[in-house]
């Protein structure tokens, strides 16, 4: 198998958190093969290879946790972002997809996040206009992140679900660009 040439032999992980990501402003009569590809392989192929082949070589008797980092985007239909949209889908379906396949050898969950953080480019007023339509006005912060995460590891019967950290944007597709 090519993707086990990234591992020399057999491993014991037990934690996966898929977290890379990439997040350009493009549009569906904008974007192009190299936008949608660049996306992809980043958002969707390498979490979703890198899970497959942790599973396939996995020697431990636990079960591994993978934890794939989403966005809010999946629920709605942006006009922007549409390369990071679609790769992000695609791992939202990987996470439910895998969940049953790979189980009980691995529970496979998500979190969707609103924006978090603020970006370095950003102005602060920018980014408080991000969630502040949202139905709580909120979207999180890191702390709750890492709360999430401990959820998932520590409740066995968890796989397939993606839980939304984003102040309800999930909810609607209001002021979403």
């Amino acid at each position: 198998d090519n993707n086990s040439k990234f591992f020399a032999q057999e491993v014991s992980i037990e934690l996966i958190i898929n977290n890379a990501s990439i997040f350009e402003m493009d549009s569906l009569c904008g974007f192009n093969n190299e936008t949608l590809m660049k996306a992809l392989k980043i958002n969707f192929i390498a979490p979703s290879l890198l899970a497959k082949t942790t599973i396939d070589l996995n020697i431990s008797e636990n079960q591994i946790n993978i934890i794939n980092i989403l966005d809010s985007i999946i629920y709605k239909l942006p006009k922007k972002f549409t390369s990071y949209y679609f790769s992000k889908r695609m791992l939202a379906d990987f996470t439910r997809l895998s969940a049953k396949i790979y189980a009980p050898k691995a529970r496979v969950n998500g979190i969707s996040l609103g924006q978090i953080m603020k970006n370095s480019k950003q102005s602060e007023e920018n980014f408080k206009k991000t969630f502040s339509n949202n139905p709580l006005g909120y979207s999180g912060t890191v702390e709750e992140i890492c709360n999430t995460i401990n959820f998932i590891v520590n409740n066995k019967s968890i796989t397939g679900q993606i839980i939304s950290l984003d102040g309800g944007a999930h909810l609607d597709n209001v002021n979403y660009p």
